[in-house]
């Protein structure tokens, strides 16, 4: 299930105003992207994960933020906001993966809506 803009924006109130509801919200979010991380990100090699990745630095960082987020969920069973960060942080640097991961009209409308969050994403 994708993530909605709404929830998205919501998730960053709560936490540049420290909201005592952010964990709920944070967890039904991750809850959401989880199923999508894996499905995207990630394939089956002779019965092992694999992680989709790229040559160059940027596409390093990116993998590595959904393995956080993945590897993370799975131990402790949710995730904490710096790492849910990191998924939007690659989300917003991959645009291929943005509207798959929040729901947008297209890859440009899920970009402009990450741009508009402005600096709240990894103090861009």
């Amino acid at each position: 299930m994708k993530l909605t803009k709404s929830q998205v924006r919501l998730l960053y109130a709560r936490w540049e105003a420290r909201s005592p509801y952010l964990e709920k919200a944070l967890q039904r979010a991750a809850f959401s992207v989880y199923p999508l991380v894996l499905e995207e990100c990630t394939y089956e090699w002779k019965g092992e994960r694999r992680w989709m990745g790229g040559a160059d630095s940027v596409s390093k960082a990116i993998q590595a933020a959904f393995q956080n987020f993945v590897e993370e969920y799975e131990r402790l069973g949710r995730v904490a906001f710096q790492t849910f960060d990191g998924v939007i942080w690659a989300t917003h640097h991959n645009g291929v993966l943005a509207d798959k991961f929040i729901q947008c009209t297209g890859e440009q409308d899920a970009i402009e809506f990450l741009n508009s969050l402005g600096g709240i994403i990894r103090g861009e």
